[in-house]
């Protein structure tokens, strides 16, 4: 009814090769698939203090002038991020 197979010899319980590639191959394989997740959240966390401080800023003297075109504001995000980098940059 069932086959028996014969009965190898296997020198290593674990595979060599992959207990020492595992620690190494592990952690890249790992960050190539999950860095998409991360960098957008740390992104957020360094710059959106200054985007907020500089866009809201921006964006409220763009809407008081009376600018409400959406290539008008899209330019001012623009400025935004520009007037920002160097205060990012300083500190």
């Amino acid at each position: 009814m069932f086959r028996r197979t014969p009965k190898t010899e296997r020198p290593h319980l674990i595979d060599p090769v992959a207990f020492f590639a595992a620690p190494i191959f592990g952690p890249i394989v790992f960050t190539l698939l999950t860095f998409y997740l991360f960098i957008p959240v740390l992104a957020l966390a360094f710059g959106a203090p200054t985007y907020l401080t500089f866009g809201a800023l921006f964006f409220w003297l763009a809407l008081r002038n009376g600018w409400d075109s959406w290539p008008q504001i899209a330019g001012l995000g623009f400025l935004s991020n520009l007037s920002s980098a160097p205060a990012v940059a300083w500190f």
